[in-house]
């Protein structure tokens, strides 16, 4: 019984210690220090800003503009992969030859007849 009571009164102040009120730090009065004023610069004058630089006659190689003047043959599609088909199109792995490159895509057409003016 001796042992059970220690333990009862050991974990009862180990609780009163954990629950204890925090000390609080001290607070510390600073003392800002004020600016002095100061004698106002007087305007000195500056350099004349350069003229704006005149747009060069030729884009940038990699603007849309520059983009557009260029000409790009490309090649007759060629079926390269049938893949199955969805619900209403069919699918299938096609290339193409673009400036020396080429180039594969995924085309899906749809089921149906091709409308007049063809599909947008």
């Amino acid at each position: 019984m001796p042992i059970r009571r220690t333990c009862i009164i050991a974990t009862l102040a180990g609780l009163l210690v954990a629950c204890g009120a925090v000390a609080r730090p001290a607070v510390v009065a600073r003392t800002i220090p004020t600016a002095l004023p100061s004698r106002t610069a007087t305007p000195t004058q500056t350099a004349t800003p350069p003229a704006t630089p005149e747009p060069t006659a030729t884009p940038h190689p990699l603007s849309i503009a520059a983009l557009r003047q260029g000409e790009y043959p490309g090649s007759r599609l060629a079926l390269e992969q049938p893949l199955e088909a969805g619900i209403n199109y069919a699918r299938s792995i096609v290339s193409y030859q673009s400036e020396g490159l080429k180039i594969y895509a995924l085309l899906t057409v749809p089921f149906g007849e091709r409308p007049a003016a063809g599909w947008r």
